[in-house]
């Protein structure tokens, strides 16, 4: 039985230019460990090739999953003030293990992205595994200004990524890390066993990843979370 930490720590702040809410929980289980045993045990890892991530992936245990949403949603609704809605998508909530190596990534897993365009839709990251692995960083994109994709901006925002990629050449074959002449830096939430990280899907973000320690296919032992994206309706 998953239990939320009655003293887990609770940070939150404005990140960027465009002052996007971010919300940090750390120590948030009292056993943690029992997320990892479940992950490890699960049959069903898939590695995704032809799709966005960069790993394998597999659902989350229902109970899992429940825990974590009756604790968050309150807090989604206050932190980032959800008006009145009918509905909530939970349906993709996973566990992921990113192993992809560098020389197999597509130009587009080069760069930063965003999970939705959505107003009311949010990525939630629980890192899980013990050990010195790579954290989440947010970026601005330089050529457009731009922090977070949304409607209104997505039309500009791919066709202005499109002129860069045409007139300076593709990506190097690598995880994004740090600021270039394309992306900027604005923030980064390193990794820490048990720590739950929020922010809104539009946000142009990347898993800040080290190639020589991150890429580890045992999910006992490798950069293992759980990512649940929510939207509300």
């Amino acid at each position: 039985m998953y239990k939320i930490n009655p003293d887990a720590k609770h940070t939150y702040g404005l990140v960027g230019d465009e002052k996007t809410p971010l919300y940090v929980i750390d120590d948030l289980l009292l056993n943690p460990e029992e997320v990892a045993l479940q992950s490890a045990r699960a049959a069903n890892f898939e590695a995704l090739v032809e799709k966005g991530f960069p790993g394998q992936r597999t659902l989350v245990d229902e109970e899992y999953k429940q825990t974590i949403l009756d604790y968050v949603i309150p807090i989604l609704e206050q932190f980032y003030q959800i008006p009145p809605y009918q509905t909530i998508d939970s349906n993709n909530c996973f566990y992921s293990l990113l192993d992809r190596p560098e020389n197999e990534l597509s130009p587009f897993q080069c760069i930063p992205h965003i999970d939705s365009l959505n107003r009311y839709y949010f990525a939630i990251t629980h890192y899980i595994n013990p050990g010195s692995f790579g954290g989440t960083a947010m970026y601005k994109h330089l050529p457009s200004g731009f922090e977070n994709i949304t409607q209104q901006r997505v039309k500009v925002y791919e066709q202005s990524v499109q002129h860069f990629l045409d007139t300076h050449g593709y990506p190097e074959q690598r995880y994004f890390k740090d600021s270039t002449d394309h992306y900027q830096l604005t923030a980064k939430v390193d990794y820490k066993p048990n720590r739950l990280v929020i922010y809104p899907g539009s946000l142009l973000h990347s898993a800040y990843i080290n190639p020589e320690t991150d890429l580890i296919s045992d999910v006992n032992k490798g950069r293992l979370t759980s990512n649940m994206f929510i939207e509300f309706f």
